[in-house]
């Protein structure tokens, strides 16, 4: 007959008894651990790689998420792509501080191929919510655009600062920094108390 699970040995593994496990376990390579249904789960698919699978993943610590080493992030963190925090991102290099150091985002644009004149390097994006129903309208923006096709002998990078202006009017190029390190403004530049009219070049 069945045996009660109170009758067992005290090492023996419950289905739903509350227990605490000591001692290296290994899962075998084809085991998924699934969490209610076969879509969230977590397993090994290859030596020394870690998988979670679900629809959404929140990471909910009462202070920091630490990612150790260098740490490269691809593919979707979320179905739109997209990776959330409650109020801020740090990046936080321990190094000793130096010409060479401190935090860094990296933002990578690689399809194998190389990058090609205007083709877009990477931007970040500032947004802010309009009313009460989280409805989304971009405010402003920094991008990075190739200004030349890309070789191994050619990398020339412009840096466009966009800005919005009344109701969703934008975001629209406000200064361009090009490879040549020349600076383009869309407005007036105004310097103490100079103003230079646009394209007049005349105070």
């Amino acid at each position: 007959g069945v045996i009660a699970s109170a009758n067992l040995d005290a090492d023996t593994a419950h289905l739903t008894t509350a227990q605490t496990f000591t001692g290296s376990k290994t899962i075998g390579t084809d085991v998924k651990l699934n969490f209610r249904d076969a879509n969230s789960y977590i397993y090994s698919p290859t030596a020394n790689d870690l998988e979670i699978v679900a629809t959404d993943i929140t990471l909910d610590a009462a202070t920091a998420i630490a990612l150790e080493q260098d740490t490269t992030v691809t593919g979707t963190l979320t179905s739109s792509g997209e990776m959330y925090a409650a109020t801020q991102v740090n990046v936080k290099n321990t190094a000793a501080s130096g010409s060479g150091n401190g935090g860094k985002v990296k933002l990578i644009c690689d399809d194998g191929a190389a990058m090609g004149d205007d083709h877009r390097l990477g931007s970040v994006d500032f947004w802010g919510a309009e009313d009460a129903s989280s409805t989304y309208k971009a405010g402003a923006s920094i991008s990075a655009f190739a200004d030349a096709a890309w070789s191994a002998s050619e990398n020339g990078t412009r840096l466009e600062f966009k800005t919005t202006d009344a109701n969703a009017d934008g975001p629209d190029v406000a200064l361009t920094l090009d490879s040549n390190k020349d600076a383009t403004f869309v407005g007036k530049l105004t310097c103490a108390s100079r103003t230079l009219a646009p394209s007049s070049g005349t105070d």
